[in-house]
């Protein structure tokens, strides 16, 4: 999808720049501590081939340089001074460095245009309600089971007293072949 607005009908995919996707994660995605993990498209029966379609794909963890102070001290020196600085940023550290500099001075113009924060305001409102309402569907879905735990759990202890099936079935509204499953996976009957 990409790549459809990056060259137009008809042209040579030859002609394709590189393309670069980021994900910037304030989490460790993949569990390894690595502050960057970089991928490309191998050949999954020969890794040394690669499809060099120009797509990369890279996925920041932010929580790798958490404990360090700068990149000097940081245990992978394979990653740039700028990018140290800029998933420290990510965690809330002051901007350090020109490039987090530079993103700072555009984040704070966002910020201070009043137009950007009203769809900054809708779109964090829009968020909060989707979280609300997948919070209330978990709930429900919590709730159902834990009712219908305590209603086999009730059947049981009926069956256990020799209740009839049928009464257990009023009393739990559980169906009679409901209640001779859950007797015979706990072995009552």
């Amino acid at each position: 999808m990409i790549d459809m607005d990056l060259i137009n009908k008809g042209r040579n995919y030859a002609e394709l720049n590189s393309t670069y996707i980021i994900f910037i994660c304030t989490f460790d995605l993949f569990g390894l501590g690595r502050p960057m993990y970089t991928f490309r498209n191998l050949c999954l029966e020969d890794t040394n081939l690669e499809l060099n379609d120009g797509t990369t794909k890279l996925f920041l963890n932010s929580t790798a340089v958490i404990p360090y102070e700068s990149p000097d001290i940081f245990p992978y020196s394979d990653l740039d001074d700028d990018v140290f600085y800029f998933l420290q940023y990510i965690n809330g550290h002051a901007p350090q460095g020109t490039f987090v500099n530079e993103i700072n001075e555009e984040v704070t113009k966002v910020k201070e245009n009043k137009e950007m924060e009203k769809s900054y305001m809708t779109y964090a409102m829009e968020i909060e309600r989707r979280e609300r309402i997948a919070r209330n569907i978990g709930m429900k879905e919590g709730i159902q089971k834990g009712m219908k735990k305590g209603l086999a759990q009730t059947a049981l202890a009926m069956l256990e007293e020799n209740i009839p099936l049928d009464v257990i079935s009023k009393c739990t509204s559980l169906t009679v072949q409901e209640i001779e499953a859950l007797a015979k996976e706990h072995h009552v009957l």
